[in-house]
């Protein structure tokens, strides 16, 4: 089940984090620089400030942050022992959370077969070796609408 993370959270997320070899992608940018979230002031400060949310099997096995930041773009981060995880995250951002969000991964990552599954819509190249996806759930259609109500 997913739920949203606090700073009650810390030590959960680190332990996650640390013990992932495919950080790779799961880094904020402040002023213009990445900075990994493997650091434990870092990480209880994004706790405190952003969107996090985690899905728990016994144990922490996937996160996934809604990074904000004023004025820029909304980013997806997401890190998972497994990547049948990564699903669960778009399923829920697709009804949960309403709308412009960005991902920006890695052209080798497998977030790439997830985001296209997903309706993630490719948004262009960044820096030769990253990619840029984008969804927007603004407003769903009729027919979304129709088959929602009780």
């Amino acid at each position: 089940m997913i739920q949203r993370l606090k700073q009650k959270h810390l030590f959960d997320c680190y332990d996650l984090i640390k013990n992932n070899k495919d950080t790779e992608d799961f880094y904020i940018t402040w002023n213009e620089n990445r900075i990994g979230l493997n650091n434990l002031q870092i990480l209880k400060k994004v706790l405190k400030q952003q969107e996090v949310y985690g899905i728990y099997d016994s144990n922490l096995v996937a996160i996934m942050i809604i990074y904000k930041e004023k004025g820029y773009r909304p980013y997806i981060k997401l890190l998972a022992n497994n990547s049948k995880y990564y699903n669960h995250f778009m399923i829920f951002l697709w009804w949960n959370i309403f709308g412009e969000l960005y991902l920006k991964i890695k052209k080798n990552s497998p977030l790439v077969k997830v985001a296209n599954q997903n309706r993630w819509l490719f948004k262009g190249l960044r820096n030769n070796n990253e990619i840029l996806f984008c969804i927007n759930n603004i407003k769903r259609s009729n027919y979304d609408e129709r088959y929602i109500k009780d």
